[in-house]
């Protein structure tokens, strides 16, 4: 169950907050990471999120990293702006920039997409280089599961003024989570039955008078 509670309660995309670097650089490990830069240009400040994209392994497994995995960036006007996968471990690393609003769509072929939804204002004073780690899981399509849940942002991202840093809206994380709970559990329940499906039949062995 705690694995369970992992998928759902963590937000189904675990958004783990680690704040602003100074502003004249970028720390050493993203220096390492081919960063998508076409939508910043030569702007000194930035939103960089660095997802991490898995797949869960069923409702006690651990998630697994998914590469491959497409995440396409859309404007305001619903406009793709930029698309870029995930790299061998699941990762993807991109900058938006500040005073903007953005949608941002994560999938794969065969797998159910998931959106979020960034809104990159900060205040005039507050123009840094921020970073906003974030882990987001997807699924295999599975037939007959309801993913109309998925229709909205399993995410808001925004800038928070108390922690002058980067966050989600904890209230519609936490309404949309009793959604995502209870499409999972439909889609455990659904992949199991497709399992059984699939299932060969053992030949049964022969007995002892019949050799």
């Amino acid at each position: 169950m705690q694995a369970l509670k992992y998928l759902f309660v963590a937000t189904s995309l675990v958004l783990m907050v680690s704040g602003f670097v100074k502003e004249d650089g970028l720390t050493a490990s993203s220096k390492q990471q081919t960063i998508l830069d076409t939508l910043v240009g030569e702007k000194p400040y930035y939103l960089e999120l660095r997802a991490s994209v898995k797949y869960p392994k069923g409702p006690e497994g651990e998630a697994m990293p998914l590469s491959a995995a497409f995440i396409k960036i859309f404007n305001e006007k619903g406009l793709l702006v930029a698309e870029l996968s995930t790299n061998k471990k699941g990762k993807c690393f991109f900058r938006v920039p500040l005073n903007r609003k953005f949608s941002v769509e994560v999938g794969k072929k065969g797998f159910v997409s998931k959106r979020l939804e960034m809104i990159t204002k900060v205040p005039p004073e507050k123009k840094l280089v921020y970073l906003f780690p974030c882990d987001i899981d997807i699924f295999q399509s599975v037939a007959k599961l309801n993913v109309s849940v998925l229709d909205k942002p399993i995410a808001k991202i925004n800038y928070n003024a108390t922690q002058a840093q980067f966050g989600y809206d904890a209230a519609y994380t936490n309404k949309i989570n009793s959604e995502l709970k209870k499409m999972y559990m439909e889609f455990y329940k659904l992949q199991k039955e497709e399992e059984l499906l699939n299932k060969p039949l053992k030949t049964p062995s022969k007995t002892a008078l019949e050799k």
